[in-house]
């Protein structure tokens, strides 16, 4: 059973006691597409470009039980893929970004600032 289930726009919803976990690809996407999996079920697949005068390239939403989860991406084409374990109790929103090889990763209890 998926733990995640697909709204319109990219908008996940249906999960009852469920909150809000926003992932938002910042810097470093150049184009290739990136995967992202949340506890093993893909949530979104897409090829990111960051603008790099506002540090972000997208953004979605998934909604997840309460609890521990698992993030990952993957950049196939740079052979780059990682891993990242979250504690959600309320809305969350986690940063993704890309430094040569390195996947960065920044958590949140508020929104990211784009200009």
């Amino acid at each position: 059973m998926s733990h995640l289930e697909k709204g319109p726009h990219g908008a996940d919803r249906g999960i009852v006691g469920s909150v809000p976990l926003s992932i938002a690809l910042q810097d470093g996407f150049t184009g290739e597409e990136v995967v992202v999996r949340v506890d093993g079920d893909e949530a979104e697949r897409t090829e990111a470009r960051t603008a790099w005068e506002i540090s972000f390239a997208t953004s979605f939403e998934v909604e997840v039980s309460a609890g521990d989860h698992v993030i990952e991406i993957e950049i196939p084409h740079r052979g780059i893929q990682s891993e990242h374990r979250v504690e959600v109790h309320g809305p969350l929103w986690v940063g993704i970004s890309v430094q040569d090889a390195t996947v960065i990763w920044r958590d949140s209890f508020e929104p990211f600032g784009y200009l």
